[in-house]
């Protein structure tokens, strides 16, 4: 008996020494704030907002590259097949919902949401007017993201607070109520008086904020996809009176603004520019992005020793370092074709847009030297590199300073002249018209939806907008059918097609009844119970 008590006094000994440790070590941890009260300051509230600007940025160039992938526009390409599976899974429409760039890509809006949602539920509203700007960019944020999942994924989670645990399994919502609720945060947020207005046409500042005119485009965008062309058109027309924008080299422009620029590094928030996610180019602060180079040429299998810069001080600063750019997302033959049919062999655009290697010999004095893999002997000159593309400081040209363009006036005008093309054919035409006249082509008298799809196709190439637009048409079907069914490849002798790869044609290619919406990912299939997939995808 006397030992029990021995050893029951030590466990309350024990019990005791524990708890008074424990008590001892609860204290505050410096340098951390509470997420109760972090949001207390204007200085903290800015710093919450920049941080769905960090998600925008983070979403922006990788998002236009798979969509790139998928729009038939681009082939995959690389330094050889298998160079990157998972992307040419998904140019080849051979890709599954467990494929890991499907996966990030959708948690990477959900990520936006959530930061937008915890600036709205932790600001309240008439805090500050710092508080009040955050909330007006938050719900422009939240819009941009709900529509972008609604727009590819059709119906999927939609909420508007941040998820307690119980929360976490959401079900599927119609993709028009989706449209709906996105409309809603975007009219609040332009009549709140609180979003940056352009001062100027040349712009100011503060150009890197969300502005009032991207929030009124965008709200156009959800009206057009959810088939209100009426709501749609007034708000495109509100952007268009705007003063303050313009379309780059357009007339009444500077001579110095060409068209082949209006992507480019040098043009960083230009008139046309409505919303641009601002990459770092500070040496010592650069941003790693491996887009940037894989995107550019695979300058290996280029004679370099010609090279010369034709007298043109454009040409001067592009740099193509062998063994540094990867060759992926290169322009196809089809995508050619519509600029020829559209302007001729000679087009402004054409020649400013991409280049055959007859060209980039004439020109450049570049002669292929080696076979580049997913090429139909067309280069992209677009987004070609250049020193100012790449931050020399850092990982030179496999970091990537250029900004990514959400929306430019272009893409504005041509919305518009879809939203009146059936309504009123002569205002329709005089939007379509300006994009046109820019381009050095002439007016048309009246236009059709078929006009306004193919001077989009050339005109935005390659900037993340005509993956959304030909499943919307219900024209993907028709394009994308036999997608994966051959590739090509470019050597001195001209343009060879593997036919091997791919020779299962249910294997590849769009299919009608799966391909109009990307899939919900497996492993948000597994973790929710509530969630559907979509079809075609089980």
């Amino acid at each position: 008996m006397k030992r029990y008590y021995k050893t029951l006094l030590l466990a309350c000994l024990v019990m005791g020494g524990t708890t008074a440790c424990t008590d001892n070590l609860e204290i505050e941890q410096h340098g951390v704030q509470k997420y109760e009260t972090y949001y207390d300051t204007d200085e903290q509230i800015e710093a919450g907002i920049v941080e769905c600007y960090q998600q925008a940025l983070s979403m922006g160039l990788n998002s236009f590259a798979n969509k790139a992938l998928l729009d038939g526009d681009f082939w995959c390409g690389g330094g050889q097949r298998g160079d990157n599976g998972g992307f040419e899974q998904m140019n080849e429409y051979r890709f599954s919902a467990d494929l890991s760039a499907i996966q990030s890509w959708f948690s990477g809006y959900y990520t936006g949401i959530n930061r937008a949602n915890t600036i709205l539920d932790r600001v309240p509203e008439g805090k500050s007017a710092v508080g009040d700007r955050a909330r007006a960019e938050a719900k422009v944020f939240r819009g941009l993201f709900y529509f972008e999942l609604a727009s590819m994924w059709g119906d999927v989670p939609c909420f508007d607070h941040v998820l307690a645990s119980e929360e976490y399994a959401q079900p599927n919502v119609p993709r028009s109520d989706i449209y709906q609720f996105i409309q809603k945060d975007l009219s609040e947020a332009i009549s709140s008086g609180r979003l940056y207005e352009k001062k100027s046409i040349d712009g100011d500042a503060d150009q890197w904020r969300v502005s009032k005119a991207f929030a009124q485009a965008l709200l156009g965008k959800a009206y057009l996809w959810n088939g209100d062309a009426a709501q749609a058109g007034a708000q495109f027309d509100q952007v268009l009176s705007n003063p303050n924008y313009a379309l780059y080299g357009g007339p009444g422009r500077p001579a110095d603004e060409r068209y082949e620029n209006v992507i480019q590094n040098r043009a960083k928030n230009n008139c046309e520019s409505l919303f641009e996610s601002q990459e770092c180019s500070n040496p010592s602060n650069f941003e790693f992005n491996l887009v940037g180079c894989m995107m550019r040429w695979r300058a290996q299998y280029f004679d370099f020793s010609g090279f010369h810069y034709g007298g043109d001080v454009d040409h001067n600063i592009m740099s193509y370092q062998s063994g540094q750019d990867y060759g992926f997302y290169n322009p196809t033959g089809t995508l050619y074709a519509d600029f020829v049919k559209l302007e001729g062999k000679d087009g402004l655009r054409l020649n400013q847009t991409m280049k055959t290697s007859a060209q980039l010999e004439q020109e450049l004095g570049l002669k292929i030297q080696g076979i580049f893999y997913g090429v139909e002997d067309l280069f992209m000159w677009k987004w070609r590199a250049g020193f100012d593309t790449q931050n020399w400081g850092g990982y030179g040209a496999m970091s990537y300073t250029n900004n990514y363009r959400w929306m430019r006036l272009a893409e504005v005008y041509l919305l518009a002249a879809e939203a009146y093309v059936q309504s009123n054919n002569g205002k329709a035409t005089e939007y379509l018209n300006c994009v046109r006249r820019r381009a050095g082509e002439p007016d048309l008298a009246s236009c059709t939806l078929a006009d306004i799809q193919i001077e989009k196709r050339c005109e935005l190439c390659g900037e993340g907008v005509r993956y959304q637009d030909i499943q919307r048409w219900g024209i993907a079907k028709d394009l994308l059918a036999k997608q994966g069914e051959k590739i090509p490849s470019t050597g001195p002798d001209g343009v060879i097609w593997d036919t091997k790869s791919n020779n299962d044609p249910s294997k590849y290619g769009y299919k009608t009844g799966k391909h109009e919406f990307l899939p919900i990912p497996f492993k948000e299939i597994k973790m929710n119970e509530n969630i559907k997939q979509n079809p075609g995808w089980d």
